[in-house]
């Protein structure tokens, strides 16, 4: 019947948007300049595109479904075709990346040591200029060369795990809140839903913080931003433990939304810089694969808060666990990252000491 029809449809429109957006992220390595921007604007399109077809029933009186969605499969074909123009472009990037690195085989040792010097400049620069060149995360990630690794050996990094530590914690409050946001609401006195309804419409306007999450990203460097995610994510978790206060809950909405953005765009643009254009889709889906897996936990702690007609010993958990945990994981890679980089510079102070200069002989 056609009810298998559009059982299927929705199935491969599930499947074909994570597929588009996890596609398009590569895109950015080619405005380096513009990185965190577009993934950001990226992730966060992402999330406004749930609105779309609540319009098309707003607007179903101009138009029947079939016309709408005719329509937008035209738009589909547009932007596959940009999409795989894009991918022509990198790909003819990475050829002339490849060319010069064989140029770079053929001289001198002495010049293929000033041209890895190079290059790594220019893969610094190019993974994210907006940062700054004395960002330890970077200088880490350029000194154990995690770009030139393959997947299974970026698996086992300490740049990994605090992405997948880090995303199974916040995602777990973000799906439960969205999955329970309704009942919470009317506990809190919300009976005629009208704050249910202004959460639908606010969740979707995550895009207009993408100049905001850049400029974070350009002024403190990614990991930075990591902790400047956790504190908007600590503040919202704050304000869910007064949930008398309907007016103060639709302020929080706003701050969720922000948190959210800066969640999905952060976490992405750690993994681009830390491991690269031609591993980083699969290491997205990989990470957010498992915080899928530990938000399977929603379930339970949802009737754990309808056993106690409340949600605020629910919350607590998730303010402890998303709030502090994360901070904890990514001060400690930040010691680490300050560890490395004392260790390079009295390696350098040595081989300075020993022969006079900081290039080898």
């Amino acid at each position: 019947g056609k009810e298998y029809y559009f059982l299927l449809s929705y199935a491969l429109l599930a499947l074909g948007g994570g597929m588009t957006m996890l596609g398009a992220f590569p895109a950015s390595f080619l405005l380096p300049d513009y990185q965190t921007a577009i993934l950001a604007g990226i992730s966060c399109l992402f999330d406004s595109s749930s609105i779309i077809f609540y319009l098309f029933y707003q607007l179903r009186h101009l138009l029947s479904r079939k016309e709408w969605f005719g329509m937008y499969m035209m738009v589909a074909v547009v932007i596959y075709t940009l999409l795989a123009m894009v991918y022509y472009r990198l790909e003819q990037h990475q050829k002339q990346q490849m060319k010069k690195e064989d140029e770079t085989k053929d001289g001198t040792a002495v010049a293929a040591s000033s041209a890895s010097e190079e290059e790594s400049t220019a893969l610094l620069e190019s993974n994210n200029s907006a940062t700054t060149r004395d960002d330890q995360h970077l200088q880490r990630v350029l000194a154990l060369g995690y770009h030139e690794k393959t997947v299974k050996e970026q698996l086992y990094t300490h740049e990994y795990g605090l992405a997948v530590f880090f995303t199974c914690c916040q995602m777990l409050r973000c799906n439960f809140f969205i999955m329970t946001v309704d009942h919470f609401l009317y506990l809190a006195g919300d009976i005629e839903q009208n704050y249910a309804k202004l959460f639908s419409w606010i969740l979707p306007c995550g895009v207009a913080v993408v100049p905001l999450i850049d400029a974070t990203v350009r002024s403190l460097g990614i990991l930075r931003s990591l902790q400047v995610t956790n504190i908007i994510g600590f503040v919202f978790g704050c304000v869910l433990l007064v949930p008398s206060s309907l007016p103060l809950q639709g302020l929080n909405f706003g701050i969720f939304t922000c948190f959210r953005a800066y969640l999905y765009a952060t976490l992405n643009t750690w993994i681009a810089t830390s491991f690269g254009v031609q591993t980083m889709g699969r290491l997205i889906g990989f990470v957010f694969t498992m915080a899928a897996i530990a938000s399977l936990l929603q379930y339970p702690l949802s009737v754990w808060a309808n056993n106690q007609g409340s949600f605020t010993s629910v919350n607590v958990v998730l303010l402890c666990t998303a709030g502090f945990l994360p901070a904890v994981a990514t001060r400690m890679y930040q010691q680490r990252c300050q560890y490395h980089s004392a260790a390079a510079a009295a390696s350098t102070n040595r081989h300075t000491a020993e022969y006079g200069s900081t290039t080898m002989p």
